[in-house]
């Protein structure tokens, strides 16, 4: 059997992805999404989510905030982790381990405190392979499953450390997916959506049996994210919000026996 999680990352980051996701419960394919703590309109984002049954959110762990006009801060205010007043463009190494933990509490608890349990962790920009010996508890501590796959390589990461990981998560029980998926394109600002969605639906007729999820961006394109993002950015995003409401996704999902699932059905 093959079944198939698609995640919304990113959601909180700005007011046109919150209002774009909110759209693909309703309107679209999306089956889950994971919140960024720390973005400017996380507050908004989970508040859309808690009046709204059909919304269902992880927690998308950040320590990082990438893009050079559109920052935000830890939520623990902490030096240690932020660089010139903001979290930095890459994970930053930080030796104090209590420091890291406070702040993953700080961004479940964002949530929390709000009316929302997250229903399974995952992380923005790799964070978990930097700091997996604290995530991985935390995850056992708060019940939270974790998105890390069983069987695929990820890229950016050594199989030893991938192996270490699996160990971790492992030895606390911690459900997980079978395969974590990128579609395979190398997107210009020539990349036409009949381009991209040919080969987004070739690369799904290719899925193998077992859990599997597709992480995207979606987004409408507005001017917010023309502010925020370089172009090639936001066309993917825009790409992607297009196709999760495309017939041509849902009649392939049917032809494949490909079964859409959330989160809530991990166990």
């Amino acid at each position: 059997m093959k079944q198939l999680i698609i995640n919304a990352d990113d959601y909180g980051l700005c007011k046109t992805v919150n209002q774009s996701v909110r759209n693909l419960f309703h309107n679209g394919l999306l089956t889950s999404a994971s919140l960024m703590s720390p973005a400017p309109a996380a507050h908004e984002g989970v508040e859309l989510a808690l009046h709204d049954s059909k919304m269902k959110l992880g927690l998308h762990l950040t320590f990082t905030s990438e893009w050079p006009n559109y920052k935000w801060r830890s939520l623990s205010y902490s030096k240690e982790l932020e660089v010139e007043g903001f979290l930095p463009r890459r994970v930053q190494n930080c030796n104090e381990k209590s420091i890291i933990k406070h702040e993953i509490c700080q961004q479940y608890n964002f949530m929390f405190n709000r009316g929302i349990i997250p229903n399974h962790l995952d992380d923005h920009m790799f964070a978990l392979n930097s700091h997996y010996d604290i995530i991985v508890p935390f995850c056992f501590e708060k019940k939270l499953k974790i998105r890390f796959p069983k069987k695929n390589s990820l890229k950016g990461m050594t199989e030893d450390n991938m192996n270490i990981i699996r160990e971790n998560i492992a030895m606390y029980h911690l459900p997980c997916i079978d395969y974590l998926k990128k579609y395979p394109i190398h997107f210009t600002e020539d990349t036409s959506y009949e381009k991209f969605k040919i080969i987004f639906l070739d690369f799904l007729k290719r899925l193998d049996h077992g859990v599997t999820e597709i992480y995207m961006h979606p987004a409408d394109l507005t001017l917010e994210l023309k502010n925020i993002c370089h172009s090639r950015a936001c066309l993917k995003r825009y790409y992607e919000y297009r196709l999760l409401q495309d017939e041509d996704l849902a009649k392939t999902l049917e032809q494949e026996n490909i079964n859409l699932i959330g989160w809530e059905n991990i166990s």
